[in-house]
């Protein structure tokens, strides 16, 4: 049987899935991905609340199952869950990736058993003897 797994949602840089909005408290909830393949949604004692979003009824959540056609909301940020098929995620510096998200030098990506380097080829300061230390470290 195939572990389960579970991922912090909140504003704090600790959280594994990090949503930068006003409503969110700093440890908002925890979507635990059972062993099944289920998805189960907890409130964490947020300030903002935790919601499933059907049509225009707004349910506060405790703790629930959720699934990928539910519309959720953590305090005023809406979102759904939407990962793809399989495992395949990307993840950043080894965190799920779940929203857009901003690359920095360096960032390290992995979707599957592929795992990339980001090395910005343009923009202010950038200079192709850059990418040759690259080269001659070993990390392309």
């Amino acid at each position: 049987m195939a572990k389960h797994a579970v991922y912090s949602i909140g504003r704090s840089r600790d959280a594994d899935i990090q949503l930068s909005d006003s409503t969110i408290s700093r440890n908002h909830a925890e979507l635990v991905i059972t062993a099944a393949g289920k998805y189960y949604l907890i409130d964490c004692a947020s300030s903002g609340g935790t919601f499933v979003v059907k049509g225009n009824e707004k349910t506060a959540i405790k703790q629930a199952f959720v699934s990928q056609t539910d519309n959720l909301s953590f305090g005023e940020f809406h979102t759904s869950l939407q990962h793809g098929r399989g495992n395949n995620l990307t993840y950043l510096e080894e965190k799920p990736v779940l929203v857009p998200t901003e690359l920095t030098e360096r960032s390290r990506l992995s979707i599957g058993e592929t795992q990339l380097l980001f090395i910005p080829l343009c923009g202010e300061g950038f200079d192709w003897q850059d990418v040759s230390a690259y080269k001659s470290n070993g990390e392309v």
